[in-house]
């Protein structure tokens, strides 16, 4: 008896075993189900829900003795903080993040259509930080500087980098199948041969060239007018007698040409006078003849050009004057400056200058003309 008695014991009623499958069921979902007598306290015990603060983003409700946690989806969103403040030069708003533009003379944030990339100075240039902005302090050949900085303060010179680009033909030469050549096509190419190839240094100089041409050409302005749909100037010039009309970038004719007349672009960019050609001033005149000068002349004079560019101030100033004839009021009016000594046609009326920075140890024997006419320009402008 007691053996079947002890076998009685260990059998498992239906209801029991339905209990049982129901609680496995619940353990793989995530719910774990009360016992019997548990589902009778919860007849009887008010209901609480407490938050679990161990686990991040998950809550436990309870009730009574039943635990059922839920779960909730991360999101797919993140916060970052970005600084709102003031370009320092059109003092429009921009985003102080790691892709701004920061110029390194101020060190004020601007957008990138107001500064450009200029050569790092070859001798010792302080910023306004007291930092020096030579290739050798910032290790780079290149600096980025806002307008007012690069164009009046600093004089620094652009920089530019040629990349070649790859073009269709050259990525699928290897892939394609060679043609076959007839007579007729093979006569074609006698009569029209294929323009050779140019090196490197061929390219340079055709480019320059071009350069030369084109400030040759600027020598004859005398109206422009602005097209924001080619975002140029359309400039008219009198070439040979001949009045024709280019139309030129916007930067290159704002900066190169214009001198940055703000008053002057403002008008000519209004609405209202876009479709109207208006007459440039003598001063743009005068810069556009001694600009074709300098590009035209040799290359002793053009790199005396860049290094006064180097050199922020200057400690003295001197006119050469070797002729015999004395300076005299009226006698100033009949002389003429050259870009350097072996320029002189005329001994007693001809001149050159030099400048000197006594603390760099920089010394330019031979200033260009432009140089001289560049500096007036400033100076008047800072005085305005």
């Amino acid at each position: 008896m007691g053996k079947v008695k002890s076998l009685e014991c260990k059998r498992i009623s239906n209801q029991q075993w339905v209990q049982l499958r129901e609680r496995v069921k619940g353990l793989n979902d995530g719910t774990i189900l009360p016992s019997t007598q548990e589902q009778e306290d919860d007849l009887v015990s008010e209901g609480t829900s407490v938050q679990n603060g161990d686990e991040d983003g998950s809550t436990v409700t309870q009730k009574g003795g039943t635990r059922k946690v839920v779960t909730k989806e991360a999101s797919n969103y993140t916060i970052t903080n970005v600084l709102l403040e003031h370009c320092s030069s059109c003092t429009r708003d921009v985003f102080n993040d790691e892709k701004a533009h920061h110029c390194k003379n101020c060190k004020s944030i601007v957008h990138s259509e107001c500064g450009t990339t200029y050569k790092s100075f070859s001798t010792h240039k302080g910023n306004a930080l007291g930092r020096c902005l030579c290739v050798d302090y910032v290790k780079s050949a290149s600096i980025f500087l806002c307008y007012p900085c690069g164009l009046t303060k600093l004089k620094a010179e652009r920089y530019r980098i040629r990349v070649s680009r790859a073009k269709d033909s050259d990525l699928t030469q290897e892939w394609s199948l060679p043609k076959q050549i007839t007579d007729e096509t093979a006569q074609k190419r006698r009569d029209n041969p294929v323009k050779k190839k140019l090196t490197k240094e061929e390219l340079e100089q055709q480019i320059e060239d071009k350069a030369v041409e084109l400030q040759q050409w600027l020598k004859g302005i005398e109206s422009v007018m602005y097209s924001g749909k080619n975002d140029g100037y359309y400039v008219k010039s009198i070439v040979s007698g001949e009045e024709k009309t280019k139309l030129l970038a916007r930067d290159f004719m704002e900066e190169s040409v214009l001198l940055l007349d703000e008053e002057f672009i403002a008008e000519i960019k209004k609405k209202e006078n876009k479709h109207n050609f208006y007459h440039v001033s003598v001063m743009v005149k005068e810069n556009v003849k001694h600009r074709a000068e300098l590009w035209a002349g040799d290359e002793e004079t053009y790199d005396n050009y860049n290094k006064c560019l180097g050199v922020e101030e200057w400690t003295h100033f001197k006119v050469n004057y070797h002729g015999a004839t004395p300076i005299t009021e009226k006698h100033k009016q009949t002389m003429h400056q050259i870009n350097a000594k072996t320029d002189s046609t005329d001994i007693n009326r001809d001149y050159y200058i030099s400048l000197k920075n006594e603390a760099l140890k920089v010394t330019v024997t031979n200033v260009p003309r432009y140089y001289i006419f560049i500096w007036k320009v400033v100076v008047s402008t800072r005085k305005c």
